[in-house]
């Protein structure tokens, strides 16, 4: 019993120790890169906006990060983005002081924050000052664009300012634009007056029976409210309102009132909301003589807060009307207006009267949703042959990704056999992309890619075929392997296949993110144009011959959609999966605003409220956010690319790899940037993450509740703080929260020395080193899940301890 004792003690020694050495080795930075910002001039800029991009799968060759990206990650305010998804692409900013450099870290780790200095606005995203008058303009009609890429997961606003616009991502891809509408007395939503309550009055037998009139055509002779008093009289009505669409949002609410005096003396009228118990009172207004004029007044919600659509079948409207002395003061119409923002898609013409503010949304925002085809499950998306396939002259578009090493087909007409006119691209056994056409003879044609394919890239491919031969375009690039042939496809019994060679075999690792067939043959300029709209593209350059369209976005069920309009769609076997996109490039939101009916342009709100960034929970990849007014663009945000990242760091000392010298874009006048080499540092240096102000509008902003977040592991409080900052300065390349691991370490080594040398008891020294890990936790240098193997090992051994315990 004595052994087993001694071999469970060293056991719960060795977790113990095990514990401290395995969370000291999760803090190693295997790679980091000094980049070094100088400003040449003597003007401190605050704010310079960076982009920095290389290329993922070069990254990943050359062993710097994991295949994924996503063992790489940068600390933006408040907010940790793991950013090296599709490429390494990530918006920052940087003060850089006048007339003086400034060095920054990247680090491809996991467990270490980037020391970049960030400037944030609220909830850590970016705020853009307002520009003055930057929504007014001539036209009418604006477009907002967004040229980045953004996760469909991460629900939140993608461009805001408060009254005047919303663009925002829904969680699943949805993009939708709001516009407020401006406060126009003329262009509003009118509440319809039709079911409003008659109150009788002193000259009238009953009132606001002309409330629904138009602005523009009072019926100023046949009904009015009048009054000889020169106390001011109250009349309230009841409101119904249209069937607004779930999710409008109410700008303000306006009153119109139209009145005048029965003689040359002056009338007064004022406005008045009822919500509850609570009331909004206007101004009182006068007319003098008796002409009639029209007034309008925006109230606020009675009890204060923000509009709901349930108040307005809740609200009231109250008119105050008086005269002077034998001179009555007469009131022929008033209805309530709202100025609101509608949701895309929520409202139709049908059914809306006039002065209703319809909003256009033309969404181009795309997806890369995929097809993920795994070839050991031996799997294919099935497309029934038609007539539509058989062509002279054509084009095969395809943009795949290859995920794994095994060779396959990405679409394939060819049957187990013989083949009979049927067409195909995909991979040989060196790697190379394929496009073949069988010439109905069982022979098989094909033109050979330059290179071989590597995983992890987005290829385009385009295969032509007809009267001038077959040709295969790569990447736009057109190889160099050609065939004479040239017969094209016909209509035979075999069906397409997408992820593999032929019906039952030729599997591939792939996942597909489109495919487009043409009955015709498309050239250089319309395929450089298809790849330059990247994945995803809304629509074809050309859609002229389009027989076939599939971009495998529907994300679920069975079958992907043929958007060509020839009904072509995909049956998947059922273990074909959907890979979620992101949405990508080029987010365009187009907004027309008109008045229905009239077709009049209503100008987008100019308001005092800065423009708030990306609000998500989560920082997108921003290349720049721009807005256009009358032709006129203003950039909302563009931050300089300053590393493309063709070459990449030398890990093996070679010089013909520049010695880790990268490429680098354009930056302001006056600032240079200097990029190191990625190279092995262990421990990398991480420094704290600082807060700017801006210096000059229209900057980045860090608004008065902006909270600074620290990296991992340092602490800022306590009495010992100092003392281990004052430490680890001297040693600048460890950071802080190494030196709290080896003060966890030591101390605990210690405990469990003592415990083992002057205690009866393995579980005191268990406990202890609880107590110890505890503290350790609480300060925030420790994750929590460390104390489960210590707590673990300390109940062990109480156990055991009773067990070996003498009885009586």
């Amino acid at each position: 019993m004595k052994s087993l004792r001694r071999l469970l003690r060293i056991t719960l020694l060795y977790l113990l120790i095990t514990m401290v050495a395995a969370g000291a080795a999760l803090a190693i930075v295997p790679y980091q890169a000094d980049i070094l910002v100088t400003e040449n001039q003597t003007i401190s800029r605050d704010m310079v906006g960076l982009s920095y991009s290389t290329n993922v799968t070069a990254f990943s060759d050359a062993n710097f990060m994991l295949p994924s990206g996503l063992d790489t990650r940068i600390l933006l305010g408040l907010t940790e983005q793991a950013h090296m998804l599709v490429e390494d692409r990530v918006m920052f900013a940087v003060p850089v002081p006048g007339s003086s450099s400034t060095t920054y870290q990247f680090s491809t780790d996991e467990s270490v924050a980037s020391s970049f200095n960030i400037i944030s606005g609220a909830s850590g995203n970016v705020t853009i000052d307002d520009a003055a008058n930057i929504e007014l303009g001539s036209a009418d009609n604006y477009t907002i664009t967004l040229d980045g890429w953004l996760d469909v997961d991460s629900g939140g606003d993608l461009l805001i300012k408060p009254k005047a616009m919303r663009i925002f991502n829904s969680g699943s891809g949805n993009v939708t634009a709001f516009h407020y509408a401006s406060a126009n007395s003329t262009s509003n939503i009118i509440v319809n007056g039709d079911d409003v309550t008659g109150i009788a009055a002193t000259t009238e037998a009953t009132h606001w029976e002309a409330v629904d009139d138009p602005p523009a055509s009072p019926d100023d002779a046949v009904t009015m409210v009048s009054t000889v008093n020169t106390t001011a009289e109250l009349d309230i009505y009841d409101l119904s309102s249209h069937d607004l669409p779930i999710g409008t949002m109410i700008n303000s609410a306006n009153v119109t009132f139209r009145f005048r005096s029965a003689s040359a003396n002056s009338a007064f009228a004022r406005p008045l909301l009822f919500l509850s118990s609570d009331n909004t009172t206007g101004t009182e207004v006068q007319n003098t003589g008796n002409t009639w004029r029209t007034f309008t007044e925006t109230l606020d919600r009675p009890g204060g807060g923000d509009w709901s659509l349930a108040d307005i079948e809740e609200l009231q409207l109250g008119m105050t009307l008086r005269g002077t002395t034998g001179d009555p003061g007469q009131l022929t119409q008033s209805y309530l207006s709202l100025s609101v923002l509608l949701p895309e898609g929520g409202v139709t013409a049908t059914g809306l009267t006039d002065q209703v503010y319809v909003i256009g949304v033309n969404n181009h925002s795309r997806t890369t949703g995929a097809l993920n085809f795994d070839s050991a499950q031996s799997e294919n998306v099935v497309i029934a042959n038609s007539s539509d396939f058989g062509s002279d002259n054509g084009t095969w578009l395809a943009w795949y990704q290859w995920d794994g090493a095994v060779t396959g087909g990405i679409i394939s007409s060819e049957a187990s056999g013989t083949a009979n006119g049927s067409a195909k691209i995909d991979r040989t056994s060196g790697n190379k992309v394929r496009f073949g056409i069988e010439d109905g003879a069982g022979t098989l044609h094909f033109v050979l890619g330059d290179a071989a394919q590597s995983t992890g890239i987005w290829y385009m491919v385009v295969g032509t075929f007809g009267g001038s031969g077959m040709l295969l375009y790569e990447q736009t690039v057109l190889q160099a392997d050609t065939d004479n042939f040239t017969g094209g496809t016909t209509s035979n019994p075999n069906s397409l296949y997408l992820g593999s060679a032929r019906p039952t075999s030729g599997f591939a690792d792939v996942f597909i993110e489109e495919i487009q067939f043409y009955d015709r043959v498309m050239g250089q300029a319309e395929i450089t144009a298809n790849f330059n709209s990247g994945l995803g593209q809304p629509f074809p350059e050309d859609d002229t011959g389009l027989i076939l369209w599939l971009r495998n976005d529907d994300g679920k069920g069975l079958t992907t959609t043929d958007l060509s309009g020839f009904g072509n769609d995909g049956i998947l076997d059922a273990t074909v999966t959907w890979r979620e996109g992101l949405i990508f490039s080029q987010l365009a939101i187009e907004i027309d605003t008109v008045e229905q009916d009239t077709g009049i342009g209503l100008r987008v709100n100019d308001t005092a409220f800065d423009y708030t960034l990306f609000a998500g929970d989560s920082m997108p990849y921003a290349n720049d956010v721009s807005i256009e007014i009358g032709q006129v663009e203003q950039i909302l945000y563009n931050p300089n690319l300053v590393i493309i990242g063709t070459e990449l760091p030398d890990r093996a000392g070679d010089a013909t790899d520049n010695d880790g010298t990268f490429n680098f874009g354009s930056l302001p006048a006056g600032i240079t940037l200097v990029v190191g080499s990625l190279l092995p540092v262990t421990p990398g240096a991480v420094t704290a993450l600082g807060e700017s102000q801006p210096d000059v509008a229209p900057e980045i902003t860090t608004p008065d509740n902006f909270i600074l977040t620290l990296p991992e592991g340092q602490i800022t409080g306590g009495v010992i703080a100092p003392i281990v900052n004052a430490f680890a300065a001297l040693t600048p390349n460890i950071p802080v929260n190494y030196w709290w691991w080896m003060i966890y370490g030591v101390t605990t080594m210690a405990l469990i020395a003592a415990g083992i040398r002057f205690l009866n008891h393995l579980w005191y020294t268990g406990i202890a080193v609880c107590v110890n890990t505890g503290l350790f936790v609480a300060m925030g240098v420790l994750d929590w899940w460390l104390m489960i193997p210590i707590v673990g090992g300390t109940i062990a051994s109480v156990l055991l301890d009773r067990a070996q315990a003498p009885v009586g």
